[in-house]
């Protein structure tokens, strides 16, 4: 049982860590490389969104919503804790994408 928490609480970390690599393709230039990441962060990511991320939010995934970031994106408008934690997570998201936009709009 605590293995299976540890695991739980690995996986969002893990996929933050890949996230930061894999965003960077954005600068362009040697950067392209990140592309590399998205073998392991894309599978990773629909792993972490239909199993850990839900338990965690205590929310089923709706229709369309195969990635982590699709999740949050439904949830920014959510006035209770759900909207709150995923907003603070958008915040996050894009503070690590040299675009920063991530996501466009964070209410």
């Amino acid at each position: 049982m605590g293995i299976l928490l540890a695991a739980m609480l690995a996986m969002p970390t893990i996929l933050l860590a890949l996230y930061a690599v894999f965003i960077q393709h954005e600068r362009a230039g040697w950067w392209d490389f990140c592309w590399l990441v998205c073998v392991i962060f894309y599978p990773f990511n629909m792993l972490v969104a239909h199993t850990v991320f839900p338990l965690l939010m205590w929310r089923k995934p709706r229709k369309g919503e195969i990635f982590v970031s699709r999740q949050i994106a439904g949830m920014l408008l959510d006035t209770g804790w759900r909207g709150n934690i995923a907003r603070r997570i958008a915040y996050l998201l894009n503070i690590l994408a040299p675009s920063g936009d991530h996501f466009q709009e964070i209410p």
